[in-house]
């Protein structure tokens, strides 16, 4: 197709005009493409330097390149069991369509929004700052920060937990998603004196951040973000000395009716508030593959880009990852939702014939929701195509 043609072109001539920074110990990583119709099309490569990618990413530009979270020995055979693992950096994957946001009922899975990014930078700011640097001891330097290069960002630690496997993987996923913690977890009862006994600030883990969340809420008069009601808002608000009470351990502080249920609520409530949402798949299995920093992502035409692990909060996923030029290209759109990019909003567009930056045009046609201008016939007919296919199809489960 001239889409995939021009597309190919492009990252070609960024590839050929800009040195890409190799993963750490480059020539123990296994690598993967992919083109226009499959983000991993092949994979088992290897390159025994960064000159010899580089030579690579040149000569060919392909649309997706991922590499692996594991080190190998033989990284190029097949199959896996024959790459010797050696060891495998932990990695986590924030997806911003997977985070239950409302907005995605609106724009669809295959778009993002502000909102949603937001949410998901939230996420890996929470991921960074209260679990791998707070509960497990990791320094700031040590973590890598990427910009997926569509829906969200990557976070990398290649030291410390490289030769945990498996399971140990899981339970890290885990933990920082709140997995299987319920009222139990949290809290006893004493029969006898019909007295609950809860966790205290200076509790480890997520007992600690539990007591410290409902602390904060009542110090700051945010409780209702919690999910408690208002009348039982103003119990805790009317106590003076309610945050102490509860920060040394007596959640009975505060009388609550029916105190099984209002504890179980909370908890859940606070785990879906403040848990970081990684794809566990993705920590768990060290086998899969994952996008390269500062390549191309196919579905965009944005850049996977790294980001100092500081730079996070203020990070702009609109501008910065931006690699393409502001030349007009005429492109038709069939349909497509607002997208903003460089501070300018594209869309939402619809049976449209218009020019756009290069970027935007990138994007669009990456996305597979446009055209080159002369090829608009040709998709119009393809789009009927589908339309008679669909129909058709419809009216055979009908009978």
């Amino acid at each position: 197709m001239e889409e995939e043609a021009f597309i190919v072109e492009r990252f070609k001539r960024y590839y050929s005009t800009h040195w890409t920074k190799a993963p750490k110990q480059v020539h123990t990583r296994e690598f993967g493409f992919g083109g226009w119709s499959k983000k991993i099309e092949s994979r088992h490569y290897s390159f025994s330097s960064e000159k010899e990618m580089n030579a690579f990413l040149g000569r060919n530009a392909p649309l997706f390149i991922s590499y692996s979270e594991a080190h190998y020995a033989y990284p190029a055979a097949r199959p896996i069991e024959k790459k010797n693992w050696l060891s495998g950096d932990l990695v986590f994957d924030i997806d911003a369509n997977e985070l239950g946001m409302p907005c995605t009922e609106k724009h669809k899975k295959e778009w993002v929004c502000e909102m949603c990014m937001d949410r998901a930078k939230e996420c890996a700011l929470r991921l960074i700052d209260d679990f791998l640097v707070k509960d497990f001891n990791v320094p700031k330097e040590e973590i890598e920060v990427n910009f997926s290069g569509n829906r969200g960002y990557h976070i990398h630690v290649s030291t410390r937990f490289q030769t945990i496997k498996g399971y140990g993987r899981k339970e890290i996923a885990d933990y920082v998603n709140a997995n299987g913690l319920d009222y139990d977890h949290f809290f006893r009862q004493d029969l006898i004196h019909k007295r609950i006994f809860g966790p205290k600030v200076t509790d480890g883990g997520w007992k600690g951040k539990l007591t410290q969340m409902l602390v904060d809420g009542i110090k700051n008069r945010t409780l209702e973000r919690l999910g408690i009601a208002k009348k039982t808002v103003e119990k805790f608000y009317s106590r003076i000395d309610a945050a102490d009470q509860i920060a040394n351990g007596n959640w009975e502080a505060v009388y609550i009716t029916d105190r099984k249920k209002f504890f179980s609520n909370l908890v859940e409530n606070i785990k879906r508030q403040h848990g970081a949402f990684v794809d566990e798949g993705v920590t768990f299995d060290t086998s899969k593959l994952i996008r390269m920093p500062d390549s191309i992502h196919g579905e965009t035409g944005l850049l996977a880009q790294r980001i100092p692990v500081n730079d996070l909060e203020r990070y702009d996923w609109t501008t910065r990852p931006v690699v393409f030029s502001d030349s007009p290209f005429r492109v038709y759109v069939k349909k497509s939702q607002p997208v903003i990019l460089k501070g300018q909003i594209f869309g939402p567009y619809e049976d449209q014939t218009l020019d756009l930056p290069e970027y935007a045009a990138v994007y669009l046609i990456c996305k597979k929701a446009a055209v080159l201008a002369e090829n608009k016939d040709r998709a119009i007919a393809a789009t009927k195509s589908v339309q008679k296919e669909e129909n058709k199809q419809e009216g055979h489960s009908v009978i």
